[in-house]
């Protein structure tokens, strides 16, 4: 049976009470029941960095995703609407697969303030896959395996959203040696957009937290840099006014959390993502600032 897409309104916006639009939950695709259609706006398939994976050994899986011009995924950090794609994999016997890595995504302003992080052409999106021992049956050399991916997402233009899901299916050979597959330079390409540890030992690189009353300030400083963003990951306390604060010209970021926030809980943790000599950010990094006691 096909489905027709579930579609919503302006800017994917999450929920609409009384006729007017509420933007305090993010969408997820699950939300809306969806079975794989035909001219889906986000096109997935399973890609591997190797053509095998060696008892014992580790190789990388990627979803890919090619987006419809006009259409836009999201990033699994903190979003005003909308939310990330979401995986169930099926792994053979012994396998596991860890974290999945997300590449920085993009700032999105839509009419209403709507602020999002998202992802435009295309996204890859990576995880270690880890093979057993040769003491299992689905290990040994000359076995084929078989992964399977049942994904959901949301993708959405200037007007609409639309829930997408597909089941994805790839076959990987067990043998001593592998070589590079012919995705391989995609995995490469990739990594480059992966936020790189916060250079802790640089001065050219610093951050320091301040509280003043009920409000803690972060302050996030890159020399040379002419303009910053910070991308808020999905544990991270919410930021006072983040549509105009989390984007600057300059070299210094200043971010303002209100103690006993939504999440008082957790450290400031995000993307910072640098611009350099007037051109857009192209350097992207993790932080991870522990809020002081009082402002926790």
């Amino acid at each position: 049976m096909r489905l027709a897409p579930f579609v919503i309104g302006l800017a994917c916006l999450p929920a609409i009470v009384g006729g007017v639009v509420a933007a305090n939950d993010a969408l997820t695709a699950m939300d809306f029941p969806a079975e794989r259609i035909e001219g889906n706006h986000a096109q997935p398939e399973v890609i591997l960095e190797s053509d095998a994976i060696a008892s014992g050994g580790t190789t990388w899986i990627g979803v890919r995703f090619k987006i419809e011009d006009g259409w836009h995924l999201y990033w699994n950090g903190r979003n005003d609407s909308g939310s990330a794609p979401t995986f169930a994999v099926d792994l053979p016997a012994g396998y596991t697969l860890g974290e999945w890595h997300w590449p920085a995504p993009k700032r999105h302003v839509a009419p209403g303030d709507i602020l999002d992080h998202i992802y435009e052409g295309s996204a890859l999106l990576m995880a270690l896959l880890k093979a057993p021992p040769t003491t299992s049956s689905d290990a040994k050399d000359g076995t084929k395996i078989t992964i399977k991916i049942a994904a959901d997402w949301l993708v959405c233009d200037s007007n609409l959203c639309v829930a997408e899901s597909g089941n994805l299916e790839t076959s990987l050979s067990v043998k001593s040696t592998a070589s590079t597959s012919k995705d391989a330079a995609a995995f490469a390409a990739a990594r480059e957009t992966h936020p790189k540890p916060w250079p802790t030992a640089s001065k050219d690189y610093t951050t320091s937290i301040t509280t003043t009353d009920s409000k803690a300030t972060a302050t996030i400083r890159v020399a040379g840099a002419t303009s910053l963003e910070f991308y808020p990951a999905s544990t991270c306390p919410e930021v006072d006014a983040l549509l105009k604060s989390g984007s600057v010209k300059g070299d210094t970021l200043r971010l303002v959390f209100a103690a006993g926030g939504d999440k008082p809980g957790e450290d400031i943790t995000g993307v910072v993502a640098v611009g350099r000599n007037g051109k857009p950010v192209s350097e992207f990094y993790s932080v991870r600032l522990a809020l002081p006691k009082e402002a926790k």
